[in-house]
């Protein structure tokens, strides 16, 4: 990094964060901290997170891609056993089991993938601790384990499982639920776990991303929704739609997130030819003249043997019917023609900021994250692909410098940030911890086991989620 962009970043870690939400006044209560913004208020990171040096304690528990969340004394994760689900607590400081309880019904959902069966992360408030289980709903426990409520849902139309992550909204739960038909905006009372509305999200397919809060000086709290071609704001009061910005990809994958009325969406996939999927163009008509052998007006399996098109099948059949029809079809042209990148959008206004509000677009597929939320800082953003760095300018998209850090890897949990230093995990289990002000790597750790969840930052501490344990780090 020149002197020059060094200072500049150096002066930009001095600009305020980003709005709270509710539910935030706990140390690390929902994904990725505060307002999924990845940013804790934390005096301290140790400079290595070194099992040798560093460690607290360690603790095994259930597998699963679900990250660690926070109150003051406990945390809370999930994990599952075969196709049972459960939720547990642990103490903070000694990483001992609190209790443990099952979810209440087992994982049946008939889409497989490489997610895993517990991958939504819960929020808490630290009194209550709201659970989204993939094959029933939300279910709300008291400190003690004891269960508050249950709200059972229909069944999700998610092919790799869902892994969006509930939030709180001043007195609401609220689950993002994009799926391949009949996706939805859903807000539940916290106390009670009865619906509060229910917002439908026509045209939007399914994504893995989980919503950000916007609070406007005046008015109800906007929650913000990435997903297919749009990124969507419904009033927290009534889920009614406020404002949207189009040009997205056609699948949320990372949250929005939000720094001084600023809102930086990374929504960006590879079109599906990339995956080796043969092109899909022209009109549904002409396809049928091709390919409709039995002559009923709907494409099957056997009508279009293309081995690779039939692995992936499940992203063109939306309703899961081994079927393609006109509405598949033209949603897999949508998506084909669906460019997407990295937005900046000044916010504020209402209706369409599709044009007059895009501040300015980043789109060199080199620094596009695949599964890591950016992180936005001090001026700053920050965007994470195969162990490499990118900063750009949150003023005007400009990159100020990109530095790589340990060895490559793949990154599915996103960065995370306290008193100067960003903590990142690779999916190998590399730990990595860079200082911010210099952009320098302070040290590059291993804990050998894969690392999907993303750490909890608070108090000092440091903790980890691998494949098969919690490990906590302190200074």
């Amino acid at each position: 990094m020149s002197t020059s962009r060094l200072f500049l970043v150096t002066l930009m870690l001095s600009a305020p964060g980003p709005l709270a939400r509710a539910g935030d006044d706990v140390a690390w209560g929902s994904f990725r901290g505060p307002n999924g913004s990845g940013i804790s208020s934390s005096e301290s990171v140790p400079p290595s997170l070194d099992p040798e040096q560093t460690l607290t304690w360690q603790t095994s528990c259930l597998p699963g891609y679900s990250s660690p969340v926070l109150s003051e004394d406990y945390v809370f994760v999930t994990g599952h056993e075969e196709k049972r689900m459960f939720a547990f607590c642990l103490d903070r400081w000694t990483g001992e089991q609190v209790w443990k309880v099952e979810a209440p019904a087992a994982d049946d959902s008939p889409y497989k993938g490489p997610n895993s069966p517990v991958s939504s992360t819960p929020v808490t408030d630290g009194e209550t601790l709201f659970v989204l289980y993939p094959s029933f709903g939300v279910v709300a426990y008291a400190m003690d384990g004891s269960e508050r409520w249950q709200h059972q849902t229909e069944d999700f139309k998610v092919p790799h499982v869902m892994s969006t992550s509930p939030i709180l909204v001043d007195d609401k739960v609220v689950v993002q639920c994009d799926q391949d038909v009949d996706s939805f905006l859903l807000a539940l009372d916290k106390g009670t776990g009865k619906q509060s509305w229910k917002t439908s999200r026509p045209g939007v397919t399914h994504g893995y991303s989980s919503p950000a809060v916007y609070r406007p000086e005046d008015g109800p709290a906007h929650i913000v929704v990435s997903g297919s071609f749009q990124t969507v704001a419904y009033s927290a009061d009534t889920g009614k739609k406020v404002w949207w910005v189009d040009g997205m990809s056609w699948q949320g994958s990372t949250l929005p997130v939000i720094e001084n009325g600023v809102l930086f969406v990374h929504s960006f996939v590879p079109p599906l030819t990339e995956f080796g999927a043969p092109p899909i163009s022209g009109s549904f008509e002409a396809a049928l003249e091709e390919k409709d052998a039995d002559g009923n007006g709907l494409l099957s399996r056997d009508e279009w043997p293309d081995e690779r098109f039939q692995q992936l099948w499940f992203l063109y059949d939306l309703n899961n019917d081994d079927m393609l029809g006109e509405e598949d079809w033209n949603e897999a042209i949508r998506r084909s023609e669906a460019k997407g990148g990295l937005f900046a959008v000044r916010l504020g206004a209402e209706g369409n900021l599709s044009e007059e509000h895009v501040l300015w677009t980043y789109s060199d597929r080199r620094g596009m994250p695949g599964y890591a939320s950016p992180l936005a800082h001090g001026g700053a953003l920050y965007l994470i692909r195969d162990g490499v760095a990118t900063l750009l300018s949150q003023e005007d998209g400009s990159v100020l410098s990109q530095n790589r850090f340990g060895e490559p890897d793949s990154y599915y949990a996103s960065p995370v940030v306290a008193a100067g230093r960003m903590v990142m995990a690779g999916l190998s289990g590399q730990l990595a911890v860079i200082d911010m002000e210099g952009f320098e790597t302070l040290s590059v750790n291993h804990l050998q086991q894969e690392i999907w969840a993303t750490p909890a930052l608070a108090d000092g501490q440091v903790i980890v989620r691998t494949e098969e344990g919690l490990y906590c780090f302190e200074g």
